[in-house]
């Protein structure tokens, strides 16, 4: 049965925070056809590597692209924002078609008074990978969640307990 959920979920849901960028596309040529106006592109965070089993290696430099904060870009009119909440918003990528994604460069150091900056090598996912990297953070965050919960219910029950042990060593 949660093979049948895995297959079925053909979205993604993120949230505002993901979101790192939203501007023109970089080729004046790729237009919104309900506007007629160049399209925008949302430029959204992947979850990070504690928050997905999907790893991407190293590049041919040597760079850890899972150590980096990496990104995608998807155009406006493929996103929705969530009618419920307006903190999330969602978009059904095409399973076969593929993703460039990008990586955050670190400084190596200063030139001219200029940073310099390393350059991870991008990849390209398909859709059906962008997909399961976004449903494993929510399995994730949700395992994460449940046992934060129940670490803060022990916390709670200790001093009670305590309490109970205190009022027991007086009636003695």
């Amino acid at each position: 049965m949660e093979d049948k959920k895995k297959k079925k979920q053909s979205y993604i849901t993120f949230s505002k925070k993901q979101i790192v960028s939203i501007q023109n596309h970089h080729n004046s040529n790729v237009i919104d056809h309900k506007t007629g106006k160049v399209m925008l592109m949302y430029t959204i965070r992947l979850p990070s590597k504690n928050y997905r089993t999907t790893r991407f290696g190293e590049d041919s430099q040597g760079i850890d692209r899972d150590s980096r904060s990496a990104t995608i870009s998807i155009g406006a009119p493929y996103i929705s924002q969530s009618d419920s909440d307006s903190n999330i918003y969602y978009t059904y990528p095409d399973p076969s078609r593929e993703f460039t994604v990008q990586f955050k460069g670190h400084i190596l150091g200063k030139e001219n008074s200029k940073n310099i900056f390393d350059k991870p090598e991008p990849i390209k996912i398909k859709g059906d990978e962008l997909i399961d990297i976004f449903r494993q953070a929510k399995e994730i965050s949700k395992k994460k969640q449940a046992e934060l919960k129940k670490k803060k219910e022990k916390e709670v029950e200790k001093p009670k307990q305590e309490k109970a042990d205190k009022k027991g060593e007086l009636v003695k």
